[in-house]
Order: C-alpha cells, then structure tokens, then sequence
C-alpha cells in the first residue's frame, strides 16, 4: 500500500507520537478531538452543510526538461462551522514524466490562530513520495489551543492546503496528468466533512529554450535596509508571430534554493504577458530568488526591478533598474566576465557610493560550485568561492566580501563554474540601481547605440551624461571608441575617438572628457585587439527634490544583431502605481556602418481610453536614430513593439519618468532578437 495508512492525518499524527487511543470513542490529544468512523448520535449534524473541492493549480505547469514546477494543492469554497482542522490526499502521476521532489506546508490552517504541530515536534506536512508507483500521500492539522472547547476554529473559504514540487524527468514534449484521488478533511474538532477532488492538472516538458530569471524580489530590502525595499515584474515576450503563449514562471527561493511557487501565463502571437510579483499572492509577504519559465513557443523576458511605496513617500530615494534575458542558454556559461563590480565606491560626479549585488543563477539540475576573481584595482585580487543550488539562486552582497580587510573594490571580476550558471550585477547607491547581465562571450567590435555628454531633457528637467566601462576577456585588450553624433545645443555634427588599454579593464568616462563638447548626442563603435565586452553606464546630474537617475546596458556586438527586435515593453504618460508617469524612447543603429531604415509595429492599448492600439511607423536610422514613443500620434500608450529592418540592427530602451514627479524613475534595456 502507498496510501497512508490512516483514515485521517490526524490519526497519523498519533500513530507518530506513538500514543495508543480508543479512536472509537474519540481521544484527546493536544487539543485535537479525534473521532472514528463509528455512528454517533450527533454523527449527522457534524458534516459541513456543504461540500468544497479540492484542485491542482495552476492547471498546467511547463517546465524545461530536467525542471522543477510546484503544483499548489487548492481547497475551495468551504464552509465547514468550525473550520478546517486536518486534511490529507494523495496526487497521481506518470512516473516516467514525472517525479515528485518534496511537499510543503502552505500554512492555511494556522490563519485563523491555531497552532501548528512543529511547536510539539511534529514536522508537517506528512508525506509519503513513492516516484516508483508515481504517487505522493500529503497530509497535514493543526493544533487547539483551548483543548477543552477545540478553539479556535480552523479557516474556510479558499486556500492552499500544500504544494508538491514535480520535476519534468522525461523526454522533451512529452507530459502527465497530476490527479488528486482520496481527499480527506476534518472540521476543528476532528469531524469528517465532505471535499470532492476538483481538476486535477498537467505538467509539459516543453520542448522550447527555457528562460532563467535572476533577481525577482518581492518587498526585499538587499542592503539590510528595511525602508529600502525592492520588488520586481516580469514581461514575457512570445517570439512566435503565429501562435499564441503559454507559460509557466517557477519561483526559486534564496539562500537554499528551493522551490517556492509555479504561475502559469498566456498571451497570443507576438504579444507579450505580464507577470508582476508585488501582486503574487504565491509569494506571501516578501521574497528574494530567481525564476525559471518554460514555455510551449519560444519566448524572452524583460525584468523591471522598482521600489517598494510610491515617489509621493520615497521622494529622491525612489529607484529603478531593467534587463532583458534570452531563450536558452545563450546567457549561461562555465566562465563568465563581469565588467564593474564595486564596494563602497563612490562616484564623485554625483557624491553618490556604489555598493555591488551579484546573483548567480543556476541553469541546470546539479548544484554548480562557483569561483569569483575580483579584480581589485585598489588591492589585491580577491578570490571566494560560493555554491549555487539546482535551478536556483546564490546573492552575494559585496558589502560582505573580504570582510574588514578589504573596505574598497573597484574594478571588474571573472566567474567560473562546473555548471552552467548566469550572473546579475546590480549596482546599488542611495537613490539609484542599476542592472546588467554577466557576459560569457566577446568580440572585437561592438556598438554603443546611446552615448552623451551634458545632453538636457527638457520635460524631464535632467541632463545626461554616460560613461563605458570595457574588460578584456583575456589579460588585456588595447581598444579604441570612435563616435559619431550631433551638439544638440546647436545642431553641428560631432566625431571623436579615443584609445585605452585594460588589463584587463578600464574606462571611457564622457561626462569628465574636456574634447567632447557639452550637448553630444550619439553612438560609438568599440574596436579591439583582442575580444571584449563593456557596459555603457547612463548617469544625470543631482535633483534636489528627485533625486540622481542611472541606469546601465550593455554595449552590443553583430551576435546580438537582428532583421527583428522586440520591445516587450513601451510607454506613453503610463502612470505606474508607484506614482511615475513614464514614457519610453529606443535607441536603434544597424550592426554595419552606413544608415539603415526600420519598420517599428507597435501593438498595445491606450491607457485614457482602453481602445486598441496598432501603428506602423517608419525611420531611417544615420547611424543611430531616436524612435521617441513622447511623438506617438496617441495620448498614451502601454504595450509593445516590433523592429523590422532589411539589415541587421541592435539598439536599446530608456524608460523615464517626467518632470512633474516628487520621486522619480529611469532605466533602460536591451532590444530583444528573434
């Protein structure tokens, strides 16, 4: 027999504590009532008045293969008088598809105040996960705290009971039903009450690139700082002009890397799909880890990372990053480089000190260990070694590395890894945070699609400067930017280059360059003598009211090259629920020299109204053109975009909130390939 052995959990419960009742006439054991199968006289009136279902959500999970899914156990409508007080079932599977890795207690029948069995050594749930006969047996109570009366009552209505996490062991698209059979519940004061198994579910081993999402945060304070609290959103993009999406994120949690909680998604062809944490419910209170998604069409993601409150409370502390990732593991190496990583380093321009957050995500199913170089222009290199859990997240908060002893890092780092792993920098400062991806490959010529000097926005009330921080992927690389733009303060056109030597890394700062005039507007071409990679950091002047804007993306190569990008998310006067008002402008220059004409198909709503949005707009680009979404021939917009183009282009996203904002908000990210 794989079922439990008891008609009731809490019964179980006893067996456990090795306690011998006359379950016949019912026995008291820490508060709990239990009572037998045997008629009573008072038998009738203890079952609910009416029945709950019990079902699997979500009702597909898609997972990669060799992936992990929660499937969440859902009791529903239930209106038993005291409330629930125990349940227990067992959910079905094949087990040549499935496998069962754990259950865990969800914590539904504590809500209502009693009290639950871990505080007298009982560890819950109860479970049995034979992957042998493809069957796991849950089981789960709570506790009185007033023995003699059963009080106080259990909870009703809609909750979740546990969740099973399930891992995909088969082949690439094949799938299995999840069924839930001999569910079995209890009122508070352990009367048997009547549950029918709803739904069961389906969990598909998708047969598309997975994506791998670091950094999803939910009211999470990553310096320690509880008023500084960061939450994420995520924007899923199906690639797939024809066919719509379907979706599920699969929530990691850190330290430990466990598996928290699956949401599945959909969305029709070439549309994306949002999925925000601050509103999960899965996800509780708070959060820190990563993401996994599988999808049944090949997808990206765009991730935005904002503070917890409003601009109205947090003012100039208000802050904002974004970064794309792509499908597969074209993120994802055994040896990756990190351009800028910094410990209490501060940006003089600004007065602002920069403190460095990286998380390693784990692509595969083994636990990845992981050896971090930093290379401390201000030291010594410091060398550290971590661990990164299957599939999911390691943080380390550079604050913490080298202890005393190493109060300053300024400079760039090497990763390497017995499994393929991708890496997060996020770059924190009073007010400001940014993001970008670690890199696992270079080039020698790359492209800067956004370069300025004291360039001022006039409804936003900002100047912006830039500055490009490049590392050799080897020792050393002797690289040389030339650039081409306008003085936007009279309209004459600009060209300057400048050659710098890392070892293995070093800067191009043109907020601090006296030859490059004030106003410059641009794009740059990076050339090498051996391959690189660099990151373009976006830096404005200082707000008295709103605060310093930054935001960082990567400088592009031919790989990231496309006749189509995606914009997965695109903004005019949207009024986010933080209190900024955003609107959008890309960056696009082809990968070859010389103009290039574009195509930009946006698809979306207008927020003033709710109508449709579906506009076509042309653009030649000479080198680099400003697709501004401020002169979109609407009010406002919310949505996304295709770039189309007969030659190869690459280009960028600033999101940025207007003048009229007490706090304010800027990031920008990376046009995503098909």
């Amino acid at each position: 027999m794989h079922t439990m052995n008891s008609r009731l959990v809490v019964q179980r419960a006893i067996q456990l504590l090795g306690i011998v009742g006359k379950l016949a006439i019912g026995v008291l054991i820490l508060g709990v009532v239990v009572k037998s199968n045997v008629p009573s006289a008072n038998a009738g009136a203890s079952l609910a008045p009416e029945a709950a279902s019990a079902v699997i959500l979500p009702s597909q999970i898609i997972v990669p293969p060799n992936g992990i899914g929660v499937a969440s156990v859902v009791i529903q409508n239930d209106a038993t008088p005291n409330g629930l007080g125990a349940a227990e079932f067992e959910m079905t599977y094949d087990k040549t598809v499935v496998n069962a890795l754990n259950a865990y207690d969800s914590g539904f029948l504590f809500t209502t105040g009693r009290t639950n069995p871990g505080t007298v050594g009982i560890t819950i749930p109860l479970k049995s996960l034979d992957n042998i006969a493809g069957l796991a047996a849950v089981g789960l109570f709570s506790l009185s705290t007033n023995p003699a009366q059963g009080t106080p009552n259990g909870p009703n209505g809609t909750g979740t009971l546990a969740k099973v996490s399930l891992k995909g062991v088969g082949a690439a698209g094949t799938s299995s039903a999840l069924t839930l059979q001999n569910v079995l519940t209890t009122d508070a004061l352990a009367n048997a009450t009547n549950v029918t198994p709803g739904p069961g579910g389906l969990l598909k081993i998708s047969n598309q690139p997975f994506l791998v999402l670091p950094g999803l945060v939910k009211a999470f304070a990553p310096s320690g700082v509880a008023n500084d609290q960061l939450s994420s959103a995520v924007q899923i993009q199906n690639l797939d002009g024809s066919n719509p999406l379907n979706a599920t994120l699969t929530y990691f949690t850190s330290p430990g890397g466990d598996p928290f909680a699956s949401t599945t998604v959909s969305t029709t062809a070439g549309n994306r799909v949002g999925v925000d944490q601050r509103n999960d419910v899965n996800l509780g209170g708070s959060f820190a880890g990563s993401g996994v998604v599988g999808a049944d069409r090949s997808a990206a993601a765009l991730v935005n990372i904002q503070s917890t409150g409003t601009t109205a409370t947090l003012g100039k502390d208000f802050r904002f990053a974004s970064f794309t990732t792509l499908p597969g593991t074209g993120d994802a190496g055994t040896a990756l480089v990190l351009p800028q990583v910094l410990k209490n380093i501060t940006d003089a321009a600004v007065g602002k000190t920069y403190t460095s957050l990286i998380i390693l995500q784990n692509t595969t199913d083994t636990t990845a260990n992981v050896t971090i170089t930093y290379n401390n222009k201000l030291a010594s290199p410091l060398v550290a070694n971590y661990t990164v859990p299957p599939w999911g997240p390691t943080y380390i908060w550079l604050g913490d590395v080298g202890g005393g002893g190493t109060p300053l890092i300024f400079g760039s780092a090497n990763i390497s890894s017995n499994r393929a792993i991708v890496a997060l920098v996020e770059q924190h400062a009073p007010g400001l945070l940014s993001a970008y991806k670690g890199f696992v490959s270079g080039a020698t010529s790359l492209k800067a699609p956004q370069i300025l000097k004291s360039v001022f926005v006039a409804d936003e009330n900002y100047s912006y400067g830039t500055a490009v921080q490049f590392q050799a992927i080897g020792a050393s690389s002797t690289v040389t930017i030339t650039c081409t733009g306008i003085n936007t303060t009279n309209g004459s056109p600009v060209n300057f280059s400048r050659t710098k030597t890392g070892t293995p890394d070093e800067s191009f700062d043109q907020r601090t360059d006296g030859g490059i005039p004030n106003g410059f507007f641009g794009s740059c071409d990076l050339t090498a003598t051996s391959p690189i990679v660099a990151i373009v950091n976006l830096q404005t002047n200082t707000d008295a009211t709103r605060g310093t804007r930054l935001a960082t993306y990567p400088a592009l190569g031919s790989a990231n090259g496309s006749t189509t990008l995606f914009a997965p998310q695109l903004l005019k006067n949207a009024n986010d629920s933080t209190g900024v008002t955003y609107s959008s402008a890309m960056n696009v220059v082809g990968t070859a020299s010389g103009s290039v004409n574009i195509s930009v198909h946006y698809v979306g709503i207008r927020l003033d109204n709710g109508n449709p949005v579906d506009l076509t707009v042309p653009q030649t680009c000479n080198p680099q053109c400003d697709v501004n979404q401020r002169t979109l021939a609407v009010p406002s917009f919310f949505g996304s975009a295709t770039i189309t183009s007969a030659s190869s282009i690459v280009g960028n996203v600033n999101f940025a909130g207007t003048n009229a904002n007490p706090g304010d908000g800027y990031d920008n990210y990376t046009l995503i390939k098909q």
